[in-house]
């Protein structure tokens, strides 16, 4: 699809009809792009039949264009369109819409990678903020609690991000001998384990496993169900 435009004063724009391009219509001009990604047309009208076509109705008389490369696959391209007369293209006019191209698959197409994160990020908030049980990211070695989904929240607060989790899960004043994650090991990277709170008399099926992160963390990912209710029975 044409993403962005730009129209001399006279020129009327084709952006509105250029949506949706079927591929394989698309795909017809793949073999006309060279070893280094440009596609010079100095005639339209020279061009094959199912080239030309795409261009009829239109005043184009001549076409330069350049693919964005993205990974080693063709993820777009940027292309100028002349409308006065068939013309031959200069070398450094090629130069700088080659080098405009770059620069777009450089920025452009990496924030379109980043917002597509964005979204699987903000997808994965909302199925650990609905999952019935604490979720919570804790750094082993300093304690420090990095998240907590909606549910740890709400029970022990907001506030508690970035405190350390003996502190405000079991009220402690260090460490905690019956931490599942001391249960964890070089060889060992998750563990299950009932674990009894007492000074808040909860007993917590724990799941802790070690995750990665930024900086090289020792982190791990702790999934504690409630069942206070089936031990005191």
């Amino acid at each position: 699809m044409n993403t962005f435009e730009w129209c001399n004063y006279d020129v009327e724009s084709r952006q509105a009809e250029q949506q949706d391009i079927p591929k394989e219509a698309a795909e017809k001009f793949k073999p006309y792009f060279d070893e280094n990604g440009i596609f010079s047309c100095v005639n339209i009208a020279m061009l094959p039949n199912e080239l030309r076509q795409y261009f009829a109705g239109t005043p184009v008389r001549a076409l330069l264009e350049c693919q964005m490369i993205e990974g080693g696959v063709a993820a777009g391209f940027i292309g100028f369109e002349y409308n006065e007369y068939a013309r031959m293209w200069k070398s450094d006019e090629i130069e700088s819409l080659s080098f405009t191209a770059e620069i777009l698959s450089t920025f452009l197409l990496k924030k379109r990678a980043m917002d597509k994160l964005q979204v699987v990020h903000l997808q994965t908030l909302e199925i650990l903020d609905n999952i019935d049980s604490f979720v919570y990211v804790i750094d082993k070695k300093s304690h420090e609690t990095l998240f907590l989904n909606k549910k740890a929240i709400e029970f022990f607060g907001a506030n508690k991000i970035g405190g350390r989790c003996y502190e405000f899960i079991s009220c402690e004043d260090g460490p905690c001998d019956y931490c599942p994650m001391l249960f964890l090991t070089d060889s060992l990277d998750h563990v299950a384990q009932e674990v009894y709170l007492p000074k808040r008399n909860l007993w917590f099926k724990a799941a802790v496993s070690r995750i990665q992160w930024t900086e090289g963390r020792d982190v791990c990912l702790l999934h504690c169900h409630d069942i206070t209710a089936y031990k005191t029975k």
